[in-house]
């Protein structure tokens, strides 16, 4: 990431994701996250807008559009079931 921004996740119902511009102390977006708790969340060291969430069972691919966060379901193997994630990590590239 470019060390100006954080992510964190609300202790709430939907777990909302908040993305902050840290030195400032303030929002530059907020989106719900998830029904299931969110264990992970990992910006992407490459693009600054974008990040990932994990958790109980979902898995979740998040970019940054105005004061908001769209996010697009992740899946892991053919049968489109995601199990519990403890961790993520980006690739070299933007596209792994």
């Amino acid at each position: 990431a470019d060390g100006k921004r954080l992510a964190s996740v609300v202790i709430d119902d939907s777990h909302t994701i908040v993305l902050w511009d840290w030195k400032k102390g303030e929002k530059l977006s907020i989106a719900r996250g998830s029904k299931d708790k969110i264990f992970v969340v990992k910006m992407n060291p490459y693009v600054p807008d974008k990040l990932i969430t994990a958790g109980i069972k979902h898995m979740k691919f998040w970019r940054k559009a105005g004061g908001g966060l769209i996010g697009r379901k992740g899946y892991i193997g053919t049968l489109g079931k995601n199990d519990t994630m403890m961790c993520a990590v980006y690739g070299w590239t933007e596209e792994m």
